[in-house]
């Protein structure tokens, strides 16, 4: 209307300049040409349309939102630490940020718009070099960092946010993914205030983890995870299961005696992976196992690392399946755990076809009684050492008594007495019968 009125009488029309992309728009334009941003803000007291640049409504004179415009490039120094940019940061003449979601020792992360896309939000994940001192070192680490991401792009799958972009600026290495509403699991712990949380929905999330690291583990060479852990597990609105962060994540290689760098999270991540050798896709089963069993009963295995009690008396709620199938993911040795996670979703599910590890004897369904119904594979181990032995002695026996009703047959068969022409074909066909039985 303003424009019209300033045409309609002659006057200049002074267009509007993006303080995102610095492009003039038409004053009646309600987003800019270039990038897409709304010319106009929404007053939050009275809703009413108020121009960009306005610091206050001039209905109701209510303070609007910054005014701020947008940094064409980083803020912070070149290779300085993560987590310092600031919001309307542009990066890579794309991305524009608006505000920081997470920051840990290793980067930080934050939500984006996209000025291509119109309402788009993605999550960038921002990692420094700045720590490494040695030239070949860092430039290493680049090519890792370029490999990974690359990986990454390939995975489709559910339960993993899409990755769609990677690039380097100011010194720093950016990687975009989806970004996913809701809250991560160390948040609910939190909000919980360290009560262990519903077996039905802890079920819930478990079997979708263990189909996502079925997926990872699957590729060739397979992909580990490396750090299960309640914070870098995100639980949508819908209840769908992400693993967010894969800052650690690796491609393992055949053949190699150690990993080259220790990954993971104390009190989840198995002894393997402290440099006691390779780590594999039962080093992710066991950091799921960890993360169940806090999940269940409240205790945070970072306090105690390597130390975990019996769920069940933590929390008499859980069925002694779902314990004893945490128990076998916790064992310390790898060849004593699920040997993939479509195994530990099978027990977890109470299933009794579920392959079990050696050792571990599955019978009758978990509602009547419990398929693994002891939670160490060493007690389980023990109590079938302990039922072969009752069998053996049970097989003896009965094969002593055969073999004396054999010899009773004989020697009858061969009396001339009538009583043997009678009842020795009898005793010895019982007694022959039994020995087939028997053996």
């Amino acid at each position: 209307m303003r424009a019209r009125y300033k045409k309609k009488r002659g006057l200049p029309v002074t267009p509007q300049v993006c303080p995102y992309c610095q492009t003039s728009n038409r004053d009646t334009a309600r987003f800019f040409a270039q990038c897409a941003q709304p010319l106009h803000q929404r007053c939050p007291v009275c809703g009413a349309d108020m121009p960009l640049r306005s610091r206050f409504c001039t209905r109701c004179g209510a303070q609007l939102g910054s005014t701020t415009p947008p940094s064409p490039h980083p803020t912070s120094p070149p290779g300085s630490a993560t987590g310092q940019l600031l919001p309307q940061t542009i990066l890579a003449g794309r991305y524009i940020i608006l505000r920081q979601v997470g920051r840990g020792g290793m980067g930080a992360v934050y939500q984006a718009a996209d000025v291509h896309i119109l309402g788009k939000m993605w999550a960038i994940k921002e990692m420094s070099d700045a720590a490494i001192t040695d030239p070949l070192e860092r430039q290493q680490a680049r090519q890792t960092f370029r490999q990974e991401a690359m990986m990454l792009a390939t995975l489709s799958h559910p339960n993993l946010p899409r990755v769609t972009d990677h690039f380097s600026e100011g010194g720093r290495q950016y990687l975009v993914m989806d970004f996913i509403e809701g809250e991560t699991l160390a948040e609910r712990l939190e909000r919980e205030k360290g009560e262990p949380l519903p077996l039905e929905e802890v079920l819930h999330w478990a079997k979708q983890l263990c189909d996502v690291l079925e997926y990872l583990h699957s590729h060739t060479p397979p992909i580990i995870f490396r750090d299960i852990k309640p914070a870098n597990v995100m639980v949508t609105p819908a209840g769908e299961v992400k693993l967010i962060d894969f800052g650690i994540a690796r491609l393992f290689k055949p053949g190699k005696a150690g990993d080259t760098q220790c990954f993971g999270t104390v009190g989840y991540a198995p002894r393997e992976q402290y440099g006691w050798g390779q780590t594999d896709a039962r080093s992710d089963i066991y950091a799921l196992g960890a993360m169940l069993h806090h999940l269940l009963t409240g205790r945070d295995p970072t306090v105690h690392p390597f130390e975990f009690d019996d769920v069940r008396q933590l929390n008499p709620l859980v069925p002694g399946y779902v314990a004893d199938a945490i128990a076998v993911a916790l064992s310390e040795q790898p060849e004593e755990r699920w040997q993939t996670a479509a195994e530990m979703k099978a027990a977890l599910c109470g299933s009794p076809t579920a392959p079990p590890v050696e050792g571990v004897v599955t019978a009758g369904s978990p509602p009547v009684a419990a398929a693994w119904s002891l939670s160490a594979p060493s007690a389980v181990r023990a109590s079938s050492a302990a039922d072969s032995g009752r069998m053996n002695m049970v097989k003896f026996g009965l094969g002593m008594i055969g073999g004396s009703l054999l010899a009773i047959g004989s020697f009858f068969s061969f009396m001339p007495s009538l009583l043997g022409l009678l009842l020795g074909p009898w005793v010895g066909g019982v007694a022959g019968a039994t020995g087939i039985l028997i053996s």
